[in-house]
């Protein structure tokens, strides 16, 4: 991964605008989760939201502290710990939204998250890895829970909706989110 100008770079990813598909494969998914994270904190400077549905979000939460990433600006939502039954520490700085989350919530997420989204988020909406959910929910489900996240990030000025994804391992998910309009970027 390389931080200078280029298709395939962080920042051609977060000096866009508009709806993104980060496509990166699956080994490399938390590296990328870092750079994309550490560029859009410290290089851009803006604060947003990072939905966890692959790992608890408090791996994400060590990995960016062990790289001296500060966390104030983020609000973690994480479907992980919410599904697990785990309790995630308190941690200093970052913030995880205090809803329930389960499967059969995904369609009504911007419902039920949106608003706190939308007060809090200045610049990013960051789903950690798509392809995580494809064997647990219906194409259909996972459509619409996808169109709402990206009617939410519209409904936010400058809020830029970024899904990370192996397209190798879920081609149809990938094609969906393409047909929604974004904009791809390989890292």
């Amino acid at each position: 991964m390389t931080a200078e100008p280029g298709p395939g770079s962080v920042r051609a990813l977060v000096e866009g605008e508009g709806l993104v598909v980060c496509c990166v494969r699956y080994p490399m998914i938390a590296r990328a989760m870092v750079e994309l994270l550490r560029a859009l904190l410290n290089d851009q400077e803006r604060g947003g939201v990072v939905v966890s549905i692959d790992r608890p979000s408090d791996y994400i939460f060590r990995l960016l502290e062990r790289h001296g990433v500060p966390q104030e600006r983020v609000l973690y939502i994480d479907a992980v710990a919410r599904i697990s039954g785990e309790t995630l520490p308190r941690r200093a700085g970052a913030e995880e939204l205090a809803t329930p989350f389960c499967l059969n919530l995904l369609t009504d997420f911007a419902a039920v998250c949106g608003p706190r989204i939308k007060e809090r988020s200045t610049g990013f909406l960051l789903v950690d890895n798509l392809s995580a959910l494809a064997p647990y929910v219906s194409e259909e489900c996972l459509r619409r829970f996808i169109e709402s996240l990206v009617a939410l990030s519209g409904s936010v000025p400058g809020l830029k909706c970024i899904f990370v994804l192996d397209r190798e391992c879920h081609r149809s998910l990938y094609e969906m989110v393409r047909r929604m309009g974004a904009r791809e970027v390989s890292l």
